[in-house]
């Protein structure tokens, strides 16, 4: 499904019709999609995503995620969400492009913040102990184990934690929808800054919401480097990561 999307995604935005042939006889043209059905898709998609999330049990999620345990409603969502972005490109709406692709990402990075009670990584819990260090004893140890030798995330979780009081594992919940916000605006600047067009730009930001299965987008230090990699590649400043 990916490869195909893919395909479709890059023929809608690259694709040109030829020069005619001078003896060439004229073709029919095609009716043009409305774009009043581009956001008939979407909001149906927003609709099938709204109506899953009831149904959704964190409990039932397997290896491969919610995709398995939840209702039919919210493959579907994702559908449409995948579908209503190619009508978009099609139709040469960005509105409807980027509504597109923020529904998806809404879809794939925020529901289960939105489902479940607590992170569901069990690396989480060991990230949010150091900062539970941070918030009660002030510092960290360093030899006590390696989660001790990144302190940069832990002590700005610790500090806004208390600046807000927000509950640690409540920004560690909603960590992966932020990062990936920040993330994609990154990957949009970097595909500017290597020459593509605002609809190339916004087609490698939407491929890059879809693919992004490595798993690094939790709460970890390593989440906060793939960003600085991005926002430095797309601005060729930043600092250095390793």
């Amino acid at each position: 499904m990916v490869a195909v999307l893919t395909g479709a995604a890059w023929l809608a935005v690259v694709r040109r019709d030829p020069a005619p042939a001078t003896l060439s006889l004229s073709r029919p043209t095609r009716p043009a999609l409305p774009v009043a059905a581009v956001w008939l898709v979407l909001a149906a998609a927003l609709l099938c995503w709204l109506v899953a999330l009831p149904g959704i049990d964190p409990d039932d999620a397997t290896p491969r995620g919610l995709l398995t345990g939840a209702p039919p409603t919210f493959a579907i969502a994702l559908t449409l969400a995948l579908a209503g972005f190619l009508a978009a490109l099609r139709v040469r709406s960005m509105a409807a492009a980027v509504s597109a692709l923020v529904l998806t990402g809404a879809v794939l990075r925020v529901t289960t913040a939105l489902v479940s009670p607590e992170p569901m990584y069990d690396w989480t819990q060991k990230h949010l102990g150091v900062v539970d260090t941070f918030l009660t004893a002030g510092r960290i140890s360093g030899s006590v184990d390696i989660y001790h030798d990144w302190p940069g995330l832990f002590a700005a979780s610790a500090w806004l934690s208390d600046a807000s009081g927000v509950a640690p594992d409540e920004l560690a919940l909603w960590f992966t929808g932020f990062i990936t916000v920040l993330t994609a605006l990154a990957v949009h600047g970097l595909a500017r800054q290597l020459g593509a067009d605002p609809w190339g730009a916004v087609v490698a930001t939407y491929l890059f919401v879809v693919w992004n299965w490595i798993g690094q987008d939790y709460f970890a230090p390593q989440a906060i480097a793939l960003l600085l990699r991005r926002a430095r590649a797309a601005t060729g400043t930043g600092p250095r990561t390793t």
